[in-house]
């Protein structure tokens, strides 16, 4: 009985074949009987009217399973008007901004933090066998709707507490106080408490200390504010980039426009003469490597310019033929 059980719940997984071109996210789940609780909820909350709308969504959807996984009373206490604020957050917890198909997410490496619209980050693993987002398993993937994509998973997602962005992170750590006061002599602390994501080659205080105390007192001042804002960018590379990556990438240009270069060095990771001491630091809005001497632009750049990192995305299609009625279903 359990295996024809688990039998008809795969067969029911894939009704997505019958699905009109302009069926929207919300339309999709509903389109399948194993999402009916995740309907129901989206409608309590009112977020089916969002992923309605024209904008893009990435839906990690819960089968009717997963939330029958959780205990009974706690669902009941989410569906109280007290626990609506919370059953909200939840939902949110399985929505990532944009369109993105597992395979474009996947790459270029596995444990990629991605940030979902509550604001809580989970690592998607797996790089392509058995893939996790989180703590649940990704069962069904790349499923296309007119403004979006779902991935079916087997577990409901719970939001943990805020992750600090960039700034947030720097400060908490303790270590990095005149880098952090270097950002505002500059007017760009505020660019790393964004949602915009970047990467932070970030020199601890000691790294600093380094520099003679005249040439970093001359750097803080106002009519050198130019070449400190250059200095820092050249820290600065756009996007999310581990340190995996880093490392296969060898070089990564960065905001001031010239590019640094990663090596390994005696089983160390470098970046130009520096030694990066703590990789993979991850905030709300980007990553953190620390390195241990302050790097220096090359005399002559290009001029600035954000180059993001980015792969092209890669949409698997849906071949699976559906049947329009669920198991059991009454005609």
């Amino acid at each position: 009985m359990k295996r024809l059980f688990q039998s008809l719940c795969c067969l029911s997984l894939m009704a997505f074949g019958s699905l009109r071109a302009d069926d929207n996210l919300v339309q999709v789940a509903a389109s399948n009987c194993q999402f009916k609780t995740l309907v129901n909820l989206l409608v309590v909350t009112g977020l089916d009217r969002a992923l309605q709308t024209h904008d893009e969504f990435t839906v990690f959807a819960p089968t009717d399973e997963a939330f029958a996984k959780l205990p009974a009373e706690t669902l009941a206490s989410l569906l109280k008007p007290s626990g609506r604020e919370t059953l909200t957050n939840i939902l949110k917890a399985h929505v990532v901004v944009g369109e993105r198909s597992l395979g474009d997410i996947q790459r270029p490496s596995e444990g990629k933090p991605i940030k979902t619209l509550e604001g809580t980050s989970f690592l998607l693993t797996g790089n392509g066998l058995n893939p996790r987002f989180g703590n649940a398993q990704v069962v069904l993937a790349n499923v296309e709707a007119s403004n979006g994509i779902v991935h079916v998973i087997d577990e409901v997602l719970m939001p943990g507490p805020k992750q600090d962005n960039i700034v947030e992170t720097a400060k908490s750590a303790g270590i990095f106080n005149t880098l952090l006061a270097a950002l505002t002599a500059a007017d760009l602390a505020s660019v790393f408490t964004s949602d915009t994501p970047y990467t932070v080659l970030a020199p601890t205080d000691e790294a600093f200390a380094k520099i003679p105390k005249e040439t970093l007192a001359s750097l803080l001042l106002p009519e050198n504010k130019d070449a400190l804002v250059r200095i820092l960018k050249y820290h600065v590379i756009a996007g999310s980039v581990s340190a995996k990556d880093a490392i296969g990438a060898a070089n990564a240009k960065t905001l001031e426009g010239s590019s640094v270069r990663f090596t390994l060095q005696d089983g160390k990771l470098t970046v130009d003469n520096s030694t990066v001491i703590k990789n993979d630091v991850v905030a709300s809005n980007g990553v953190i490597h620390v390195i241990n001497t302050v790097l220096m632009p090359p005399s002559k750049s290009v001029a600035a310019k954000r180059v993001p990192v980015s792969v092209p995305v890669q949409h698997a299609p849906v071949s699976s033929p559906a049947p329009k009625k669920c198991p059991n279903q009454k005609s």
